[in-house]
């Protein structure tokens, strides 16, 4: 017909490339069962029988539910109308973006970490009832996932908090290849990581927006976690990778610490800033004490430092990793110096809006921000306890003029 390149040309090779990836099968292969091409065949297909036409492994995960296959659907559609035969029925690439975001956001898989994927899933307890769980699959063929996995069963064995995520599980067998199989089960958590709540909108997606006494309330429960961890019980956990995305917020906004991958137990005889020796450096780049640096030793000081990192990103909802410090080393400093005369510039621009905001409002802000900037010294000895945080934080709570002290915030969730 004519030999002109088009964007449309592209939307068509990409649409058949996406259905290749769902269906295992090539766009030049002859098992079409007398269709014409791929996308002819997945498209007589889409309404009843889908489960029949994708790749098989895509029947293997813990997230297959109406909701798993509905996404299916979806990108399966996305890729018919993108290799449709005339240029003009054809998706945008801009709409397909847009559209494979928002499934993105709700299917069935919580996220990807170093040492495998968290999916959604439903067991029946004793009494037949189902229960939501997240399962955590471990990526075997990563270094230290299985030391991951025995860390994080060590490290939360024989303690409760209510702000620990609570194992309900533990797999270890076979899958149905007969692979080595592990996995951990957790209670589920309704409203996912604080990092979605906090980084949403850059991320493309709906702002998340917290009003700053449910941050506060998030930190005292987090800090309130720690100082359990450090001082109670027999021995100290060190959690060894305190950031947002391992901060999990249930229906009433109450935060749970999870991912104990890195955790490490130490005696309670070893003085506060002894801790547990590692050939490495781990951790989160942003987050880790500037002392791993110099030694491997794991200590109470340096969850002290990752946490209140941690609280000053709350506050200011800029990433310790940014490069828009306006001149500053990082995180810490640029709050420090904003502390005087500066603190409405440097906080995230939605605690402006809140209906308290008085003189009272940026006294309790500053108060915090400074907690953050005492606990992320340089040199641990001059840093708070853990305990000393989470009293501070809530003799602030008691002062702070809230316009509502509930920690709800539906609709929204995650």
């Amino acid at each position: 017909m004519n030999y002109v390149a088009s964007t449309q040309g592209d939307a068509y090779s990409y649409g058949v490339l996406v259905l290749e990836m769902f269906i295992n099968k090539r766009p030049t292969s002859d098992s079409f069962e007398g269709c014409l091409n791929l996308q002819d065949f997945v498209c007589t297909a889409l309404t009843d029988r889908v489960m029949e036409i994708v790749d098989p492994f895509l029947h293997q995960g813990f997230n297959v539910d109406e909701k798993y296959w509905e996404c299916i659907v979806s990108i399966l559609s996305i890729g018919v109308r993108c290799s449709k035969q005339l240029p003009t029925d054809r998706m945008s690439m801009r709409e397909v973006v847009n559209d494979l975001k928002k499934i993105k956001k709700v299917f069935p898989v919580y996220k990807n970490g170093r040492f495998g994927s968290v999916y959604k899933a439903t067991i029946n307890d004793d009494d037949d009832e189902q229960t939501d769980v997240a399962v955590k699959v471990l990526n075997l063929n990563v270094r230290g996932a299985c030391k991951s996995l025995a860390s994080e069963c060590n490290a939360l064995r024989g303690i409760r908090h209510r702000n620990l995520l609570k194992i309900v599980s533990v797999c270890d067998g076979t899958d149905f290849q007969g692979n080595d199989f592990k996995a951990l089960v957790y209670e589920f958590v309704a409203n996912g990581s604080l990092e979605n709540w906090l980084h949403s909108a850059k991320e493309g997606m709906e702002a998340l927006p917290l009003s700053a006494i449910q941050r506060l309330n998030i930190a005292i429960d987090i800090a309130s976690a720690v100082e359990y961890l450090h001082c109670g019980i027999e021995s100290i956990v060190i959690h060894g990778d305190l950031k947002p995305s391992n901060i999990l917020l249930d229906q009433g906004m109450v935060a749970k610490v999870g991912d104990f991958g890195l955790a490490k137990i130490v005696s309670k005889c070893l003085p506060s800033t002894d801790g547990s020796n590692s050939s490495a450096i781990k951790g989160t780049v942003g987050y880790i004490a500037p002392e791993y640096g110099m030694s491997y030793v794991s200590s109470t000081q340096g969850d002290v430092y990752s946490y209140t990192v941690l609280v000053l990103e709350m506050f200011t909802n800029r990433r310790p990793t940014s490069d828009a410090f306006d001149g500053c080393l990082n995180l810490q400093d640029f709050v420090s110096t904003g502390l005087t005369n500066r603190v409405m510039e440097v906080v995230d621009p939605f605690l402006h809006q809140e209906l308290n905001v008085d003189e009272k409002y940026w006294d309790c802000v500053v108060s915090i921000l400074s907690i953050g900037v005492r606990c992320s010294k340089q040199l641990p000895r001059d840093r708070m306890s853990i305990a000393e945080v989470v009293n501070d934080l809530k003799k602030i709570r008691n002062v702070l003029p809230a316009h509502r002290n509930d920690r709800n915030v539906s609709p929204h969730q995650h």
